[in-house]
């Protein structure tokens, strides 16, 4: 899977939880140090395309996923770092230790083929 922001964690998770155990291996590249793509991670991490201070337009509530709440005391409107970190114990939460799951950040995804001869797996350029 290419990208580790939102879409990549959770269609990560949904592979490794909602299939039969085994059923697949997920790693996952971003060309990023951090998990969270757009969402900075830290009130300091200025090298993303949306500024850590900024204010989230839509609440806490609607920037969730269903089987991860947000803390009682995060803001009705979290900021963007707030998001990131959100999006940091969504994968710790759930596909941290998992034996099928891999994780590569700074990897930067060149080319992925499907190889002719075999019709498990794919051959990763990065």
């Amino acid at each position: 899977m290419i990208g580790a922001g939102p879409s990549g964690l959770v269609a990560a998770k949904t592979l490794l939880y909602n299939t039969a155990p085994g059923e697949f291996k997920v790693t996952v590249f971003d060309a990023q140090k951090h998990v969270g793509g757009l969402w900075p991670t830290s009130k300091d991490d200025t090298e993303r395309q949306v500024h850590p201070l900024m204010w989230a337009n839509q609440s806490r509530h609607t920037v969730q996923f269903s089987e991860l709440a947000w803390d009682d005391a995060a803001p009705q409107f979290p900021q963007a770092w707030m998001i990131g970190e959100y999006l940091e114990r969504y994968l710790n939460r759930f596909l941290t230790g998992n034996p099928d799951f891999e994780l590569k950040l700074g990897t930067k995804v060149e080319r992925a083929e499907r190889p002719q001869d075999s019709s498990e797996g794919w051959d990763i350029t990065t």
